[in-house]
């Protein structure tokens, strides 16, 4: 990670002091553990003494983090014999929990997370406020009246989630027993290797197997299982849904509603949800999976049932791309939701997707107009981010990289085709990042889109190399090796992309963004633009084909939407000048950020849908720019040049 990263070449003593609080931080994130005194030694380092913890951690030597997950291990200890409240302690605390809840209260402990309790009285305060905390998250899941009547399932259930994370750092497995000293070591590298990783930067991590699983799923929206979907209920787990033409579906022996008992022999029950997804889907790759099943007949009547599955390669085909659409003149106005960049098995990929959510929407009539929905896109794979931004322009350049050698890349659309070339707006907020913002930022550049929604995007221009796609890595990790610029020479580092009319949405007022991280890459630079592509970097013997077919057809800087803007803008702060509840939504925005009571009415706000506001507003954008094209376009055949 050392040798790829974009900046960091050595641990340093600042690093190591950054790692040790990392260490802390994910072993103690309530802080319920650490009292501030058995805390400060490690977070409060003396210059003197991270150089010397810098010299043992070049020489294998880790007794500094050995001396601090004993220090973890003993608050463990002392929390779990803290944690034995009375009955009657528990009761009162389900009931404060509920009217919490109910009254929609925040736990008072929230405050003191960036501090360690001063003595043992004050960490048994925190301890029945994480109680609390836990109790209020599951009745927003399952409802306090559920909760309430089922109180002995939920304390063990905490009692169980808490004993499988502190068993990390007590080396113990899922019921307590002793793990081997391989595991043991496994488990202390593991724990290492994280915090160091993290303190790199805000975007380089070290992944366990099933966080490199995860991230695998989300990046190929794909993977190897039996086709079946979990969901949690208060005491259990059910089948909620069947993948269709999956191997659970195909079999005939699953069915939604029954009851999850055990996955290859071993039972579910205090287990979390993530627990038991992976035990179904990483028990080994093409090994069958058995499952326990309870199910009720219609008269009631209780039986269990064993299924035995051979996994096979499992399509995701959620949160991939959305398509809506709504008449306009002659034609339609479409809207192309697209929730991640992603590529995977079987030719998915997220610029397909795209391009096939263009031909439906032109079955439908003619496109007059584009809605692209990036507002929850977090971004994914860079190579998707061109192809889809090359959806919609012929040929050209989409981005540029430095990396952390020195060497530069430029990133092109060369098919020279598009597969859309009209009024386009792309929609955005605080959250859309990374890939998202590529495409965003290279559409704004070229003049091919308006760019519609929060102020600015989440800001974040950095590249990450990864090595969880990869079919031979031994470990998982991601680390920044890069920075991108647009076609115009700017980073969205920091800055994200600015909204050419800006619509705030509910992200707005939040801390969401680069600049909120910390151990961000904070330097948002320029390289010079790329809008004519000298193909300084492009092979000789390859430059005479670039010549013939990617240069006639690359992509020119348009003016004709970005002169459009400041009337757009105009227009479009009239009607949401004339809107009461955007204008209610958006006073409630600046209460919550100030802090203030909030006087706007909840009743008139209760039917108001701010996402679909957006998208609807985005449409009336759209519809703007085609009237004053369509007003532009009338003058010139009036007065034609002679």
């Amino acid at each position: 990670m050392l040798e790829q990263h974009i900046g960091q070449r050595t641990v340093t003593p600042e690093t190591l002091g950054v790692a040790l609080k990392n260490y802390i931080n994910a072993a103690d994130p309530s802080h319920v553990y650490l009292l501030d005194s058995e805390a400060q030694p490690f977070i409060n380092m003396s210059t003197a003494q991270l150089a010397e913890a810098v010299k043992q951690y070049q020489n294998d030597n880790y007794t500094l983090f050995i001396q601090l997950n004993d220090a973890m291990q003993r608050g463990i200890f002392r929390a779990r014999q803290l944690r034995h409240f009375s009955d009657s302690e528990r009761t009162s605390l389900y009931q404060d929990a509920a009217q919490r809840y109910e009254h929609d209260l925040s736990v008072e402990g929230e405050s003191n997370l960036n501090s360690f309790a001063r003595d043992e009285r004050e960490l048994v305060h925190r301890l029945k406020d994480q109680f609390v905390d836990y109790a209020m998250a599951q009745m927003d899941r399952f409802g306090v009246k559920d909760v309430m009547k089922h109180q002995d399932v939920v304390t063990a259930k905490f009692e169980s989630h808490l004993q499988k994370s502190e068993g990390d750092y007590l080396y113990t497995g899922a019921h307590s027993e002793p793990l081997s000293a391989s595991e043991q070591d496994n488990l202390f590298s593991m724990h290492i290797l994280k915090a160091l990783a993290k303190s790199l930067d805000a975007h380089s991590s070290f992944f366990d197997n099933g966080e490199a699983q995860d991230m695998k799923m989300r990046l190929e929206k794909g993977y190897e299982g039996v086709g079946i979907v979990i969901s949690e209920v208060i005491d259990g787990f059910v089948i909620s849904d069947l993948m269709a033409d999956s191997p659970a579906q195909r079999s005939g022996q699953v069915m939604i509603h029954d009851r999850l008992l055990q996955v290859n022999g071993h039972p579910v029950m205090g287990l979390t949800l993530q627990e038991v997804v992976h035990g179904v889907r990483d028990h080994g790759k093409g090994e069958p999976v058995s499952l326990e099943l309870q199910r009720k007949d219609k008269s009631g009547a209780v039986k269990d049932i064993y299924v035995t599955l051979k996994p096979e390669m499992i399509v995701v085909n959620s949160d991939r791309v959305d398509t809506s659409f709504e008449k306009y003149q002659d034609g339609i106005i479409g809207r192309i939701t697209l929730h991640a960049f992603y590529e995977g098995p079987k030719g998915i990929s997220a610029a397909q997707d795209v391009s096939d959510a263009i031909v439906k929407l032109q079955k439908q009539g003619k496109v007059l107009g584009l809605v692209l929905d990036l507002r929850d896109n977090s971004g994914g794979y860079l190579s998707q981010a061109v192809k889809v931004a090359g959806l919609f322009m012929p040929s050209g350049v989409v981005v540029m990289a430095k990396y952390n050698n020195g060497e530069e890349h430029i990133y092109r659309d060369v098919d020279g085709t598009a597969a859309y070339t009209g009024p386009l707006v792309v929609l955005t907020s605080k959250l859309t990042a990374s890939a998202a913002e590529i495409v965003a930022s290279a559409l704004q550049d070229y003049g091919l889109a308006v760019v519609v929604g929060d102020a600015h995007t989440y800001g974040k221009g950095t590249i990450q190399a990864q090595t969880v796609t990869e079919g031979n890595a031994s470990e998982y990790f991601k680390v920044t090796v890069g920075k991108y610029y647009t076609v115009s020479g700017h980073t969205t580092q920091l800055r994200g992309v600015l909204a050419d009319i800006p619509l705030p949405g509910e992200y707005s007022q939040l801390a969401i963004g680069e600049s909120y991280l910390d151990g961000t890459v904070a330097n948002d630079d320029a390289v010079p633009s790329e809008y004519q592509d000298n193909l300084e970097d492009i092979d000789p013997r390859a430059r005479s084909w670039y010549q013939e077919h990617y240069l006639p057809v690359l992509q020119a800087k348009e003016t004709v939407w970005q002169s459009m803007v400041p009337e757009l803008k105009r227009r479009s702060e009239e009607r949401v000048g004339g809107s009461p509840q955007y204008q209610l939504f958006l006073k409630r925005l600046a209460e919550l950020a100030a802090n203030q009571p909030i006087e706007s009415s909840e009743i008139d706000l209760a039917n108001f849908d701010i996402n679909a506001y957006q998208v609807h507003e985005a449409t009336q954008v759209l519809q703007d720019m085609i009237s004053l094209h369509n007003q532009s376009q009338q003058t010139t055949q009036a007065n034609p040049r002679r």
